[in-house]
C-alpha cells in the first residue's frame, strides 16, 4: 500500500509546520500565517480521516479507527472555535486543549501507518 506514504506524511508535515506556527502565534508573532495554519489543519485532520478510511477497509483496529475519527473532529472543533472560547487569562486552556488533539491525531496517524500492510517492498526489476 504505497498509497498509505500520502496521508502518512501530510499528517507529519502538516504537524510539524503547524507546531512551528502555533507557537508563533503563541509568543504573539505571524498573525498573519492563521490562514495557512487553518490549511494545512485540514489537510492534516482529512489525510488522518484518508487513513482511518483505509484502515477500516483493511480490517484493521475499530477502536483505533474511531478514536482517529473522533479526535479529527475535535482537532478541527476546537481548532475553529478556540478564538471565541475562554478568552482572557485561561485562553492558554484551550489552546493546550488544542495542541494535545493535534498530538494524539499524529499518534493515531502514526499507529494506523504502522499496523497496516505496507505491500512489496521491492521493484519489480529486483524480483
Amino acid at each position: 500500500m504505497q498509497l498509505l506514504k500520502i496521508p502518512t506524511m501530510l499528517v507529519r508535515v502538516c504537524f510539524v509546520v503547524n507546531l512551528i506556527l502555533g507557537v508563533a502565534f503563541w509568543t504573539g508573532r505571524l498573525d498573519a500565517a492563521q490562514g495557512l495554519h487553518i490549511l494545512l489543519g485540514i489537510v492534516m485532520v482529512l489525510s488522518l480521516f484518508w487513513l482511518a478510511v483505509t484502515n477500516i477497509q483493511q480490517k484493521g483496529s475499530p477502536v483505533i479507527t474511531v478514536l482517529a475519527f473522533v479526535d479529527g473532529i475535535a482537532l478541527y472543533v476546537v481548532g475553529v472555535g478556540q478564538a471565541n472560547w475562554l478568552n482572557g487569562s485561561a485562553h492558554w486552556l484551550i489552546q493546550v486543549v488544542h495542541l494535545l488533539l493535534a498530538v494524539l491525531a499524529i499518534g493515531f496517524a502514526e499507529m494506523i501507518s504502522a499496523r497496516l500492510p505496507q505491500g512489496s517492498q521491492t521493484t519489480p526489476a529486483a524480483r
